[in-house]
């Protein structure tokens, strides 16, 4: 069940280069059967891994020393059929809704220190 819904921006700098940018991901946070809290995140729209897990390769010089900060955080509060809140019957569906309109632009940017090589010799 997802708990909490949130836009997180983070700034990050390459400690090589000294290049600074900063990006917005959508969080979710997630309760589990066992009641254990999982994150999610997303860059554009596609599944990412935290922006604070060390894995964030430099655009620029494509250095692997990446420091981050989280500067901003809104929270997007879930919907709730138990609160008095404005709403409206939804009559089309997922793919009639996709259609109706142009995706906003959005381009994946964030690149990800690829998995270490495994030595063929062992």
């Amino acid at each position: 069940m997802i708990i909490e819904s949130a836009i997180e921006r983070y700034r990050f700098q390459c400690r090589s280069c000294n290049h600074t940018w900063a990006n917005d991901y959508t969080v979710q946070y997630v309760a589990d059967s066992e009641g254990a809290i999982w994150s999610f995140y997303r860059f554009d729209g596609t599944p990412v891994p935290s922006p604070g897990g060390g894995d964030i390769i430099c655009p620029q010089c494509h250095h692997q020393h990446v420091s981050w900060d989280l500067i901003g955080r809104r929270e997007m509060p879930l919907a709730s059929l138990d609160r008095d809140e404005p709403r409206q019957p939804v009559t089309s569906t997922r793919e009639e809704r996709r259609e109706s309109a142009p995706e906003l632009p959005g381009k994946v940017r964030v690149t990800r220190v690829p998995p270490a090589a495994e030595d063929p010799e062992g």
